[in-house]
């Protein structure tokens, strides 16, 4: 068999990993990333690679940039870049599929008697109304807040699940108006443990 033209040789394939925010995996968007790549004479050289990300992007997912890796010693054309995307961990934001859960805090107060809270979305803040009487771990959802559609897919919801959390101090007088509260109620949480056959 004939051999190759050494001088029209492909230059050989190249794999890297990068890290990405959520919201770029998420809403879609270019990453820059930076790597070493050899070039026509053998030496290493670096370049920066702007990476494309259709929105929805997940964790682990590649992509191959073709002409992107390292040089051919001759006019033979460029390796590809094969990229494996690591998406990093959000403080405010999780993926569900195409759902995106956020934690909401609220006061014992809050939760009982209902409020209004500015909500970080994908899509900025958005103004809901919790409604009087949750319970932590309810979830209430914000339609078509969560990934944007693609392919044909619709979009995500938003999923707010709610966190009632206790102050850790409290002055003498809201301890007072606590106390006081415990006396006016006759909600018993551990109703069951009296009585386990009832409903």
């Amino acid at each position: 068999a004939p051999r190759r033209d050494e001088s029209t040789r492909r230059g050989d394939d190249l794999a890297v990993r990068i890290q990405v925010p959520f919201r770029t995996a998420a809403l879609g968007g270019v990453h820059r990333a930076t790597v070493r790549v050899v070039d026509a004479n053998g030496n290493f050289l670096l370049e920066e690679v702007d990476v494309g990300l259709p929105a929805g992007f997940e964790d682990g997912g590649e992509l191959l940039l073709r002409e992107r890796g390292h040089h051919a010693r001759g006019r033979g054309p460029r390796g590809s870049l094969r990229v494996t995307v690591f998406v990093e961990e959000d403080p405010i934001f999780r993926r569900s599929g195409r759902d995106v859960v956020v934690d909401l805090p609220l006061t014992p107060w809050e939760a009982a008697t209902g409020c209004a809270v500015d909500v970080p979305t994908l899509q900025g803040r958005q103004a809901i109304r919790v409604p009087p009487g949750v319970r932590s771990g309810q979830r209430l959802r914000l339609r078509g807040l969560g990934l944007p559609p693609v392919g044909g897919a619709p979009p995500g919801n938003q999923e707010l699940v709610v966190q009632i959390q206790i102050p850790e101090r409290l002055g003498a007088e809201a301890l007072e108006l606590l106390k006081r509260l415990d006396t006016l109620s006759d909600f018993r949480p551990r109703r069951r443990w009296e009585d386990p056959e009832r409903d």
